[in-house]
């Protein structure tokens, strides 16, 4: 999950924290997966990357 954002945009702390957040937003916890500055924004394939792991862990519904 931590290496979600690919390394040639962002940190391991911005991946770990984006992933996190927006692990726990599909999960319902949280309302958005935005992290504050100065951590780097996942893009849209590293969302989708976090959602699939979900998935393949049995926390989400398979499509």
């Amino acid at each position: 999950m931590v290496d979600a954002g690919p390394e040639s945009e962002m940190g391991r702390n911005s991946s770990a924290i984006g992933a996190f957040k927006h692990a726990l937003r599909l999960l319902g916890v949280f309302a958005h997966g935005t992290t504050a500055a100065p951590q780097i924004q996942l893009g849209d394939a590293s969302v989708a990357l976090v959602e699939e792991r979900l998935r393949g862990a049995g926390l989400l519904p398979v499509r």
